[in-house]
């Protein structure tokens, strides 16, 4: 009897690590396809599967492409926010093999520069109500 439950137990920690692997590559080929359809697949999985870290990642990096691509300081904020929003969501999930994949703690540092830098830029163009949401 134990030998079957700690059989089912490996079963099901293979599977769970399998399955988080088929959603990562998928979302991954649609990042670097299209990323708008990225982040419609990631929104979905987030609704149906919400314990699932790979998601919340690429919105993130949605998010954060759309900030770095966006033609003024307001649109730049309004995705960043969101970028971090994710971002704080796939850190509380703690799925440190995917972290280590995609080399977490760089993206992360990242996401902070470029919070700084609008920061300053916002601050410089007398925006401060949106600074200091950012701030926060």
């Amino acid at each position: 009897m134990k030998k079957l439950l700690s059989t089912l137990i490996v079963l099901l920690l293979v599977f769970s690590s399998f399955a988080t692997n088929i959603f990562f590559n998928r979302l991954d080929k649609l990042y670097k396809k299209d990323k708008k359809q990225c982040l419609d697949v990631a929104k979905r999985y987030i609704n149906y599967l919400p314990n699932q870290a790979s998601s919340y990642y690429f919105a993130s990096m949605v998010y954060k492409f759309k900030a770095e691509n966006a033609k003024n300081s307001r649109g730049e904020y309004m995705h960043l926010k969101k970028a971090i929003g994710y971002a704080l969501q796939f850190d509380e999930l703690n799925d440190l093999e995917l972290q280590v994949e995609v080399n977490w703690l760089h993206v992360k540092d990242e996401l902070n520069e470029d919070a700084f830098a609008l920061i300053k830029t916002l601050e410089s163009a007398n925006d401060f109500e949106f600074s200091e949401r950012l701030n926060d």
